[in-house]
């Protein structure tokens, strides 16, 4: 039967984490194992699972067992397409081929029966450990969110797409949100061991701020003579957000204003030359 609760990862440790079984055999001895190592085991599925059943079952990671069949199986496809967790996938030893399909479908680790229990479970916790590593590499702040491991920039609801070093600078300024780092820490973050001038540094921020402020509020900012800090945005009240309305208007009206001015100016500098 399948546990379809949804997964809960402990941060430190595999407790409550889900461990998804799909074999054509008996596995008691494994799945005991990894009942006494804290994880829930969700399966085991047939490795002719249909998508309803893969799709309703929530897992961390997942263990496919190919030894029956010797040639990947149609679940195995649709988690390695359809989902980002972690597979180790098991084997005969003869069965080159099915190593190297697996391999081209992106499974994270596979083993060799047959195989010892303990080193089966071994590698299960380092997947998951993987996991818990990889969801803690999502940066969010509300209004900005980076997702590290897929390399993807949210901004105001907005994906941006940067550079890795702008990537790497705004990671950094975010995980030290409210600190000023200087632009010598970034030097050595994006340069190590390398003679860079601070320019080079002020150039990708410069490119990263016109990027970000193009679709939202700026929140990078310069800490002149130290380096940059990162502030998140704050909800502004209505007061505020009518002083903020008043302030702009009365440039635009400022701005009309020296355009006419300009304007009238040229126009009787053109009227003197045309009178000359």
């Amino acid at each position: 039967m399948i546990d379809d609760r949804p997964p809960v990862v402990s941060h430190d440790g595999n407790a409550h984490a889900t461990v998804l079984v799909v074999s054509d055999r008996a596995l008691d001895v494994l799945l005991g194992e990894l009942a006494g190592c804290e994880v829930r085991v969700s399966g085991p599925l047939p490795t002719r699972a249909t998508e309803p059943e893969l799709r309703g079952a929530a897992f961390d990671c997942a263990i496919v067992d190919l030894t029956a069949r010797g040639t990947p199986c149609d679940a195995l496809e649709w988690i390695c397409t359809r989902t980002a967790v972690p597979v180790l996938v098991v084997t005969r030893l003869e069965d080159v081929a099915s190593r190297l399909d697996t391999l081209r479908l992106g499974c994270a680790d596979h083993v060799v029966a047959p195989y010892d229990v303990v080193e089966v479970i071994a590698r299960v916790e380092n997947l998951l450990a993987r996991r818990r590593r990889a969801r803690r590499r999502v940066l969010d702040m509300g209004n900005v969110t980076i997702d590290e491991p897929r390399r993807e920039v949210v901004y105001a609801g907005q994906r941006v797409g940067l550079t890795g070093r702008e990537m790497t600078v705004l990671a950094t300024l975010m995980r030290q949100t409210d600190r000023v780092v200087s632009k010598v820490e970034l030097l050595e973050l994006l340069w190590p061991g390398e003679q860079r001038r601070v320019n080079a540094i002020e150039a990708h921020v410069s490119a990263l701020r016109r990027k970000l402020d193009r679709i939202g509020a700026p929140i990078i900012h310069t800490v002149h003579g130290v380096g940059y800090v990162v502030r998140p945005l704050t909800p502004r009240s209505r007061e505020e957000m009518l002083l903020e309305r008043d302030r702009l208007l009365r440039e635009r009206d400022e701005a009309l204003a020296r355009r006419d001015a300009l304007l009238d100016e040229l126009h009787r500098i053109r009227k003197r030359e045309t009178e000359r």
